[in-house]
């Protein structure tokens, strides 16, 4: 992974191609927002699912 930043960093430093590399920025940086978005659903129905158990343990409805 850090070959890509490295490449990705000498193509921009040398003026070449800018807007394939900001648009390729832009994808990928949308792509890690979503997977992250992905992530804390699943931790916070995890953790309501935990909850919902615990209260039908204690003899909640």
């Amino acid at each position: 992974m850090s070959w890509i930043r490295r490449d990705v960093a000498i193509l921009y430093s040398v003026d070449y191609s800018k807007g394939f590399i900001n648009g390729f920025l832009s994808w990928y940086l949308l792509l890690l927002l979503y997977n992250w978005g992905l992530a804390v659903f699943a931790a916070v129905r995890l953790v309501a699912q935990v909850l919902a158990s615990i209260a039908n343990v204690a003899g909640a409805t």
